[in-house]
């Protein structure tokens, strides 16, 4: 099938660029290749993160807050550390009623089967 040029850029099965997209870029003055994606600033502040702080860094840094920064901390950090509740969570008298009810229904679902199999053993012996 021929392709007219003016009016298809591209082949089928033949790419305007051969070598492909770039996969990295070179990032700052140093070396360093870092993928271009929304997950490059997380790396990136992880392993600044890393590098710099020690973990007996962030004890020092810690000790020298004064009780009003920590209780600060405290907060800024909660929502990270601590699971928020949904708003079609419920609360626990609403779980202890509907316990209730599973059990006064499960109750009742056994009662039905008694009585089922009563009325069946009624109904094979009125057969024979």
């Amino acid at each position: 099938m021929h392709y007219n040029s003016h009016l298809m850029t591209f082949i089928p099965g033949q790419s305007g660029n051969p070598t492909g997209r770039p996969k990295l870029r070179v990032v700052g003055a140093g070396s360093e290749r870092m993928r271009h994606s929304s997950r490059t600033v997380k790396g990136a502040l992880e392993r600044f993160i890393k590098r710099n702080y020690t973990a007996r860094k962030l004890q020092q840094l810690f000790d020298a807050m004064s009780e009003k920064q920590r209780l600060e901390l405290y907060q800024a950090a909660l929502p990270y550390l601590m699971p928020r509740p949904q708003a079609d969570a419920i609360t626990p008298e609403e779980a202890e009623e509907l316990y209730t009810k599973q059990v006064q229904l499960e109750q009742r679902n056994k009662q039905l089967e008694k009585q089922l199999k009563e009325l069946t053993s009624v109904g094979q012996e009125r057969i024979s």
